[in-house]
């Protein structure tokens, strides 16, 4: 994929769309952490980019899915990928105070610092949030199921640890 870059004053001009698309291949690189086995599909989508007073506001819609294991009957669960997202970019401050509380909304908010911003990891960020911690197949899922009249605790026939019983210990 190429670079996300974008100069902040190609935006003066007005809004700006861009469009992007990560492959199966750079998906696999960046969510690799994932429990396998996984399969991922092409991701793409289009941003829209704002300037608003002193701030760059971005828009996107994002489409795509990525294939992984449901935690519960480890069967092929599809996750998708959020469909909507937005952060704001205000240009870095010289200095923070030392204790500021944030608000729901500074969650979106990112700094930037020169004439141009990086938008891929903040797209990437979006992309790895998508996929839960604990993905299930159906919030219903039971789990894996064994086979009718099959005992889950039954003895087992030919145990290696059988020859253990017959040893006598003498003191």
């Amino acid at each position: 994929m190429k670079p996300l870059l974008v100069h902040i004053g190609e935006l003066a001009a007005g809004p700006r769309e861009i469009e992007f698309s990560f492959t199966e291949q750079e998906l696999e690189e960046h969510l690799e952490d994932l429990a396998a086995p996984r399969a991922f599909h092409r991701v793409k989508g289009i941003l829209t980019l704002e300037q608003i007073a002193g701030a760059i506001e971005v828009t996107g819609h994002m489409e795509g899915f990525i294939t992984v294991q449901c935690s519960r009957c480890l069967k092929p669960t599809r996750v998708d990928v959020p469909e909507f997202f937005q952060f704001i970019f205000i240009e870095e401050p010289d200095h923070f105070d030392s204790e500021t509380e944030l608000s729901g909304n500074d969650l979106e908010t990112a700094f930037f610092h020169g004439d141009t911003i990086d938008l891929e990891p903040h797209i990437w960020d979006h992309v790895i949030l998508s996929v839960p911690m604990v993905p299930l197949c159906d919030e219903a899922c039971e789990g894996i199921t064994y086979p009718k009249g099959k005992e889950l605790r039954a003895p087992l026939e030919n145990s290696p640890w059988e020859a253990l019983k017959n040893i006598k210990i003498t003191k």
